[in-house]
């Protein structure tokens, strides 16, 4: 009862396959002007299609289970490349059960034409579903869109699949095609309408020429010129003029920009990250086929009545696209983009997910990722933290993927190149890590335990105790700099005696303990310098004592 009609593109009505939903477009094509006033839209409560419109409606086309689901798994029929995926593609909702539409690649990337990544309050719109598209295939929530790593890897890389694109760009062209036939039969039914118009108009002249007569039977004298189109293309007879021609008078020249809808990927292939992009060329085509298609009926040489038979009627300019806005579109203006390669393949080996740039334009690459790499090394330190409370990344088989690579990811995040000081949180962030080695080899976060690490002056033979091992840090030369930043203390043989060894020494194994005896004795000339180590042996129970004592039927008086 209370909803309001709403104007739209024909590709934004693919976006909510919604027949109700929205103003006819024969009723948009038959009275542009009209339905282009924004204060008629407002009198009415017509409303252009938005980001609004659609987190409203988007359940319509979303499978109910996908809801506050934080990641999902996607895989979209149209983006097989086969002839059978070709005939099936759409930009709407495909089937993967008949209860439960899921969203094709195409509609995907035209969602993301309408809605703007970059624009936090739009993307929370849409917080209870999956729609971020990530480089593994899965969809992730927009309400994670800061947990989603956006960066630039190369044209050609885990986060820009150009053959993915390039099905993409073909699917969209073929979509395109066939909106731009429904439209030019839509136009032709329209001029069909206007002709119709003009004869019926033409009929009714001559039967009032035929009522309009003189007592004495004398036919009264009709002006010739009413009978002939006008050069708007219509029949005016004795000032009445169709519906149609009366609104195409208040018109004024249409504005080619209103009239492009927004996101395409057309000439995407040409375009590249870090030069102008390919729209200039799309824009000059537009302009020149709009020159071609949208001069006025009667404008051109030859009669009036030629002109109205023969050309065929201007397309109406689309007030739904002037209306209906999409996102702010990108800047023509692209900068230079950083490549980050080798660090976009350490985070998909962690199972951190990584930003698909192959459903976004050229275009808006820049406005999405982030370049520098101070930049990226923070967005990275604050995406993953919330990834772990998911369990989306493999922090263990990472570790074990390959000698070094969580050394090489902490040195990346901590050190890209430049200077950087890190605040009390970041720290706090780069502790809780799974990517830190102990001596025995095994990762651990930097969380829970005092952690310290070996200096280079520590004996040898010191004791490797369960105790000192889980609390010893691998000693490190490239990650020195870390372990200062981080608060991890550096400590000698000693250190680790006085600390982890004696104060656990009830608690040890027998072999952990003879370790630990050994080390003793055999360091006892300098051990015996350190006042702390020998206060704490003191209190150490380390001298064994034999048992004593036995059943007591079996103990006999001393008189005995």
């Amino acid at each position: 009862g209370g909803r309001q009609p709403v104007l739209a593109t024909r590709e934004q009505m693919l976006l909510l396959p919604t027949e109700y939903l929205y103003v006819s477009v024969s009723a948009v094509a038959r009275l542009p002007t009209i339905f282009g006033n924004s204060q008629f839209r407002k009198i009415h409560g017509i409303r252009a299609f938005d980001a609004a419109i659609l987190s409203e409606y988007i359940f319509t086309c979303m499978p109910a289970s996908w809801k506050d689901q934080p990641f999902v798994q996607w895989r979209p029929a149209d983006l097989k490349s086969s002839a059978a995926g070709e005939n099936k593609a759409s930009a709407g909702a495909e089937e993967s059960s008949p209860a439960e539409p899921a969203p094709t690649a195409l509609w995907l990337h035209q969602f993301w034409q309408v809605v703007n990544l970059a624009d936090r309050e739009q993307v929370e719109m849409f917080s209870q579903w999956p729609l971020i598209p990530l480089a593994n295939g899965e969809l992730a929530s927009c309400a994670l869109a800061s947990a989603v790593v956006k960066l630039w890897a190369g044209s050609e890389s885990l986060c820009l699949d150009s053959a993915k694109h390039n099905l993409l760009r073909r699917r969209l062209a073929s979509l395109k095609a066939g909106l731009q036939a429904e439209t030019r039969r839509d136009l032709t039914l329209l001029q069909e309408e206007r002709e119709l118009h003009r004869k019926l108009a033409k009929e009714e002249v001559w039967l009032e020429r035929d009522a309009e007569t003189t007592e004495d039977g004398e036919v009264l004298p009709v002006d010739e010129a009413s009978l002939m189109p006008s050069q708007d293309g219509g029949a005016v007879v004795h000032g009445f003029a169709s519906e149609v021609q009366a609104e195409e008078e208040k018109e004024t020249a249409p504005d080619a920009a209103s009239s492009r809808s927004g996101g395409s990927l057309e000439g995407a292939d040409e375009a590249r990250p870090g030069a102008p992009s390919s729209r200039t060329e799309a824009r000059s085509e537009t302009s020149a086929e709009q020159q071609g298609r949208e001069t006025p009926a009667g404008s051109g040489s030859g009669s009036e009545g030629a002109s109205s038979e023969a050309a065929p009627p201007p397309p109406p300019p689309s007030p739904a696209a002037a209306a209906a806005r999409s996102a702010d579109g990108p800047s023509d203006e692209v900068g230079e983009l950083v490549t980050h390669a080798h660090l976009a393949s350490l985070l998909h080996r962690l199972g951190a997910p990584l930003l698909d740039l192959s459903f976004f334009l050229p275009e808006q690459h820049p406005k999405l990722v982030v370049n520098g790499a101070a930049e990226v090394a923070r967005s990275v330190l604050s995406a993953l933290p919330l990834n772990d409370r998911y369990d989306k990344l493999q922090w263990e088989a990472f570790f074990h993927s390959g000698p070094g690579v969580a050394d090489d990811l902490l040195l990346r995040l901590y050190s890209p190149g430049v200077p950087m000081a890190f605040s009390p949180a970041e720290i706090e962030k780069f502790k809780s890590f799974l990517a830190y080695e102990t001596v025995d080899g095994k990762p651990v976060k930097l969380e829970g335990r005092d952690y310290v690490v070996l200096s280079d002056t520590a004996a040898s033979d010191f004791p490797r105790t369960s105790t000192t091992c889980e609390s010893l840090l691998k000693p490190k030369a490239a990650l020195q700099d870390l372990f200062r930043d981080l608060g991890i203390e550096k400590v000698d043989d000693v250190g680790v005696l006085h600390r982890f060894a004696l104060p656990d020494f009830a608690d040890l194994s027998e072999g952990d303990r003879a370790q630990v005896l050994d080390f003793v004795v055999h360091n006892w000339p300098r051990l015996k310098e350190n006042n702390r180590v020998v206060e704490k042996l003191r209190d150490t129970a380390f001298i064994p004592v034999p048992v004593v004592g036995a059943d007591s039927k079996k103990l006999v008086a001393a008189s005995e």
